[in-house]
C-alpha cells in the first residue's frame, strides 16, 4: 500500500489518475457511480478508446440530463439487494462517497460489481477538515445557506446533496481496516491538504495556507481535506485456500 500526501488541487488530478488507471489496467468495462448528469468521461473519449461506460445513479432526473448515448442504470448503490449481471474492470466515483448513508454497503456493492482483480477508485472530501466538520454538524437549512454563499458559483460543484461523511477520512488505521475487511487490497491512498473555501475571507485564507504548509512538512492523516483511494478486488479467500490445497498434488498412498 502506498500512502501519499499532496497540497495541490485534487480536481485536475482526478481525471489524470482516472485515465492512468484505465490505461494501466487495460480497463474496458467502466462504471461511474453517481455520474448522473455530469459523467467524468466524454462520449468522444469513450468512443475513441472503445470503452463500455455505464453511469449508475439513484436519480432518474439526473440520469435523464446526461446525453442519451451513455449506458444508464437507475439504482441505489447502497441497496443491500443490489444485483447486476454485468461486472466491471473499473468502478469509480467523484464526490459521491460522502453522501452515502451506509458506507459498508456502498463498498461491498462496489466489490460485488467488480471482476476479480478489478479496480475501484474514489475521490471524496474528508473529515476532519473544518468546512466538512461544520457541514456535517450544522442544520440543513444553514448548510444550504453556506453552500450558496461559498460554493454555489464554483463551476465544478453543480448541486448540493446532504453529506454524511461515513468512511470519508484520510489514510487513518480505522479507515484502512474498514476497506480491507470488505475484501479490498489498498493500492494507493492519497491525502490532500488544503481547500479553497476560505477564498472570500482573506485572514482565514492566509492562516489556512500556513497550516497547509505545516501539514505538508508534518503530515497528519486526520487533517486531510480530500482523498483519492485506489482499491483492488482480492480473489475470494476460500478459493485461494482451495487452490493452495489443489496445488500440493496427491498425498501419500
Amino acid at each position: 500500500m502506498k500512502i501519499v500526501y499532496d497540497a495541490s488541487d485534487p480536481w485536475p488530478q482526478y481525471l489524470k489518475c482516472l485515465n492512468e488507471l484505465i490505461k494501466d489496467n487495460c480497463a474496458k468495462q467502466l462504471c461511474e457511480i453517481g455520474g448522473g448528469a455530469f459523467p467524468s468521461l466524454s462520449l468522444e473519449q469513450i468512443k475513441e478508446q472503445n470503452l463500455r461506460y455505464t453511469i449508475l445513479d439513484i436519480s432518474r432526473t439526473e440520469l435523464e440530463r446526461a446525453p442519451e448515448e451513455y449506458v444508464k442504470v437507475e439504482a441505489d448503490i447502497c441497496d443491500p439487494k443490489l444485483k447486476s449481471e454485468e461486472k466491471y474492470d473499473l468502478i469509480f466515483s467523484k464526490m459521491l462517497a460522502e453522501h452515502v448513508i451506509d458506507a459498508e454497503v456502498f463498498h461491498t456493492n462496489v466489490y460485488k460489481l467488480l471482476k476479480p482483480g478489478g479496480i475501484a477508485f474514489h475521490f471524496f472530501p474528508t473529515l476532519y477538515s473544518l468546512p466538512f466538520v461544520i457541514n456535517r454538524l450544522i442544520p440543513e437549512f444553514l448548510a444550504k445557506l453556506l453552500f450558496n454563499l461559498f460554493v454555489r458559483n464554483d463551476p465544478i460543484v453543480h448541486k448540493r446533496f446532504t453529506a454524511h461523511y461515513n468512511w470519508c477520512q484520510g489514510p487513518i488505521k480505522k479507515q484502512i481496516n474498514n476497506l480491507e475487511k470488505v475484501g479490498f487490497e489498498i493500492i494507493e491512498y492519497k491525502g490532500f491538504f488544503g481547500h479553497k473555501y476560505y477564498k472570500k475571507i482573506p485572514i482565514l485564507k492566509s492562516l489556512h495556507k500556513l497550516t497547509t504548509r505545516f501539514l505538508m512538512c508534518y503530515p497528519n492523516a486526520y487533517l486531510t481535506s480530500f482523498s483519492f483511494v485506489v482499491l483492488r478486488k482480492r480473489p475470494n479467500p476460500v478459493v485461494k485456500s482451495r487452490l493452495r490445497i489443489m496445488s500440493r498434488g496427491p498425498g501419500p498412498v
